[in-house]
């Protein structure tokens, strides 16, 4: 008798089930692995983050993946239990693929009761050898659940289902139509809106078909809300949004019964919701359990749960970062967090992979943040720490050309010539934001800049200044002349005073011989104080939440 002895590293490293252009509606199985899909592919060209997310009713959905998904993996092999016969080996991965691919092929020709026979084979097979509380296993039991119940309905019954898979086609084209649209600027906000609106609909009569077919709690239910959710996330309806994502995960909950990456999924979209709805609590207790539920699935070494460390690093970010001035800010948290997840995608995906470059870009926001709370003379360490992850994520950015790893290059260029000019690096700053603002110059209608025009050319002129040359003194008079331009068209009044200020100094400085020209204290993008704080002069930056790349007003 041929048993399967272990799935293997394949599923340790979370990469799923690879089984391309096949979907099994209804099921936890889908292309992008157990209950998993990837909507918001289309912002970013590698598809895969970290996450797998939650199953659609039947196929692809929005948010992360897993870029171990495409790492080669040495899956464990079929064995046979009698020792005396050889078997051709096979390896755990295209079990399931085959398995997957058989069961869909029934589903399409409706032998529903012949698929329940197969998903039960399939079932047994996996709870000798993986156990019965692995999430695999719960995937294939709610699949032959499915089948099950969808060999006892009558002809009519039959209808209703078929209208389902219709209705589900419908959206999830939809759905990746609209992404693309908006993502391309070929569709206005006020059509959006109306799109999502027609999505939304489309759901509550898929959900009235599940509810009547399958009665609840249903895991097909649980994703139509976890698609609810995320639709209603797109338009900024974000108490619905909550309470579609409280459904979502109190149904999967009930359903699976084990840890399973839909139920992360659950608890991730939840304390993303919670955080835009500024319930703290409810955040933090999502994406802790996020992560304690990843680490259950997949372990402390994968990606998927880097993921889940880097939203959790992201959200104490924040936590510190919303205190008043006069507060105690405490960094260790966010530092742990994101440098976890760093360490643990630099190990799964190498130095080179934006998905480094993203955390490493993340934790050197929080380690400029730290500095900042630090008397001067202690702020070296953490501005080094900072500008060297910076300048490692802007080399790994600048060899990826696709739009959205450019507009983040562009943020983390900004962001590396702040803690040039913390540094003292005049010169190396205004490499970078002359590097920016030539860019934007060259394509000022499809370009968007990580900082406003105004802001841009006077941090420009500022680290001309700070060099104290003649000529770096003329050009950054030059500067400030174009910020004062773009702030006031722009109605921009703190910028526009503190260029004209800077301005005004330059003049005095020309007309009087060289001098100090700008005082030290002055940091780049903020008016020139003589009474600001240490922990004012950075303007703090808001690391990335979604391991795939965001849009970049997710980044502001």
């Amino acid at each position: 008798m041929k048993w399967l002895s272990m799935i293997g590293e394949w599923q340790r490293k979370g990469r799923g089930f690879l089984v391309a252009g096949l979907t099994l509606i209804g099921g936890l199985f889908t292309i992008s692995g157990c209950g998993s899909s990837n909507h918001t592919a289309k912002n970013d060209t590698e598809p895969n983050d970290g996450t797998p997310s939650p199953a659609s009713s039947g196929t692809d959905a929005i948010q992360i993946s897993d870029p171990s998904l495409a790492t080669q993996n040495s899956p464990a092999q079929i064995a046979t239990a009698d020792t005396t016969t050889t078997t051709p080996t096979i390896s755990g991965s295209e079990w399931l693929e085959q398995q997957v691919r058989q069961a869909a092929e029934l589903r399409r020709t409706g032998q529903y009761a012949n698929e329940a026979e197969h998903w039960k084979n399939a079932v047994r097979v996996l709870e000798q050898t993986i156990g019965s509380g692995n999430w695999i296993t719960a995937g294939a039991r709610l699949s032959r659940q499915v089948a099950v119940r969808l060999a006892e309905l009558n002809p009519q019954q039959i209808a209703e289902w078929k209208q389902f898979e219709s209705l589900e086609k419908k959206f999830l084209q939809n759905r990746d139509e609209m992404s693309e649209l908006r993502y391309s600027g070929r569709i206005t906000p006020a059509q959006y809106v109306t799109a999502s609106q027609d999505q939304l609909d489309l759901l509550d009569r898929q959900a009235k078909i599940v509810h009547t077919l399958f009665g609840q709690p249903s895991h097909l239910l649980a994703n139509l809300a976890y698609n609810q959710a995320e639709t209603l996330m797109s338009v900024e309806q974000w108490e619905p949004a909550l309470i579609a994502a409280e459904r979502c995960l109190s149904q999967r909950q009930a359903v699976i019964q084990v840890r399973h990456p839909d139920t992360v999924a659950a608890f991730k979209l939840m304390g993303q919701i919670a955080q835009k709805l500024n319930n703290d609590s409810i955040a933090e207790d999502c994406l802790l359990k996020a992560t304690q539920s990843a680490e259950q699935v997949w372990g402390t070494k994968n990606v998927a749960y880097a993921t889940c460390a880097n939203d959790l690093g992201v959200f104490y970010y924040g936590l510190e970062s919303k205190k008043s001035a006069e507060g105690v800010r405490d960094y260790s948290k966010p530092n742990y967090w994101l440098e976890r997840g760093l360490q643990i995608r630099r190990e799964a995906l190498g130095d080179g992979h934006r998905l480094v470059a993203l955390s490493r870009r993340n934790y050197a926001l929080s380690k400029m943040a730290e500095a900042a709370t630090k008397p001067t003379d202690r702020q070296a360490l953490d501005l080094a720490l900072a500008n060297s992850l910076l300048s490692q994520a802007l080399q790994t950015l600048r060899n990826q050309q696709d739009a959205t790893t450019v507009s983040l290059q562009w943020q983390a260029t900004s962001e590396a010539a702040t803690v040039k000019m913390l540094l003292h690096e005049y010169s190396e700053a205004e490499v970078l934001l002359a590097e920016i603002a030539e860019k934007w110059q060259a394509d000022p209608q499809h370009a968007t800049l990580p900082v406003s025009p105004a802001t841009l050319f006077y941090r420009w002129g500022l680290a001309s200044a700070k060099q104290k040359l003649p000529h770096k003194l003329v050009a950054a008079g030059k500067l400030m002349q174009q910020s004062v331009r773009y702030a006031e068209a722009d109605k921009d009044e703190k910028t526009a005073t503190s260029a004209k200020q800077a301005l005004a100094r330059l003049q005095e400085i020309a007309r009087d011989g060289l001098g100090d020209a700008i005082p030290d204290r002055a940091v780049v993008g903020t008016p020139v104080q003589t009474n600001r704080s240490s922990a004012e002069l950075i303007a703090p930056s808001t690391p990335v939440r979604l391991v795939s790349l965001p849009p970049v007003d997710d980044q502001n």
